[in-house]
């Protein structure tokens, strides 16, 4: 038996199920594939044969990593790169967006995530649109997550982490 998913005030939203979070990480890399490609940008995606199933809704995490590759092709220099890294532990799976793109100032990493806010970053450019990376995290809170940001500064590249808690049998499966 399977744990249950997080109590949310707003679950009509979600469409709970467990689901293998590699899936929607694929699908947002296929939606995002003609971007990567037109800025010749690598992705690599290192994620070991472990299960990694959460309760979630598929669509609602496609778009949290399609936001988030979005912002790592839109801040990458051509011919960069972007990791996608998968951390397991015994409750929860931490998937890492990882690029080599314009970083991010220390004192901006505080505003990401604020309604209709933007960090100016180098150049004049802004990471996001109005509230953009504060919807995701939303949606990852309404999954029961964290979205985290971090970066060394302007020129450094930055990270976006999602966490997210593992739909975990509450009992052995037994094999027939």
């Amino acid at each position: 038996m399977l744990s249950s998913p997080p109590a949310l005030h707003d679950a009509a939203a979600i469409d709970f199920q467990v689901l293998e979070i590699m899936e929607p990480v694929r699908l947002a890399i296929a939606a995002t594939a003609f971007a990567l490609a037109d800025k010749h940008l690598i992705v690599r995606v290192l994620h070991d044969s472990r299960h990694t199933r959460v309760w979630g809704d598929s669509m609602r995490l496609e778009q949290v990593f399609v936001s988030l590759l979005g912002n790592a092709i839109k801040f990458t220099p051509a011919g960069g790169s972007i990791l996608i890294n998968f951390a397991v532990s015994p409750n929860a799976v931490e998937v890492t967006v990882t690029d080599t793109g314009i970083g991010i100032a220390k004192d901006a990493l505080d505003q990401l995530f604020k309604p209709c806010a933007q960090a100016e970053e180098a150049a004049g450019a802004t990471r996001g649109g109005p509230g953009g990376l504060a919807i995701t995290r939303d949606i990852v809170r309404m999954h029961g997550g964290s979205l985290t940001a971090w970066s060394g500064g302007i020129g450094s590249g930055s990270s976006f982490s999602v966490r997210l808690p593992l739909a975990l049998a509450s009992r052995p499966l037994s094999a027939a």
